[in-house]
């Protein structure tokens, strides 16, 4: 059974550029609503487009999942830079159980 207990979420950019860049993630927020949780995060470096995907991982594992997908927002392919990004994750969807 997948049940999300205490959990950890993770933001993991990926460049589409092949050239490094200077690149920076910040989760200003995380909070329940109903079944859902909203993550808050600002994109921070060069301009260009980036792939932004959600990872959990449990307190008690030494794995993160693969990437979520019952997301929605500013998530995915061609993500610019910004501040007050916002992905909304359906957990119910991903998960079995919601404590």
């Amino acid at each position: 059974m997948n049940t999300l207990k205490t959990h950890i979420l993770f933001l993991l950019l990926t460049c589409s550029q092949f050239v490094p860049t200077a690149q920076q993630v910040i989760i200003t927020s995380a909070e329940q609503k109903g079944k859902k949780i909203y993550i808050t995060y600002n994109l921070l470096g060069k301009a260009g487009k980036h792939n932004i995907k959600l990872y959990v991982k449990s307190s008690n594992s030494y794995s993160w999942s693969s990437p979520l997908k019952s997301v929605s927002g500013d998530i995915g392919q061609g993500q610019t830079f910004g501040i007050n990004k916002q992905i909304v994750w359906d957990v119910l969807q991903d998960r079995d159980k919601f404590v």
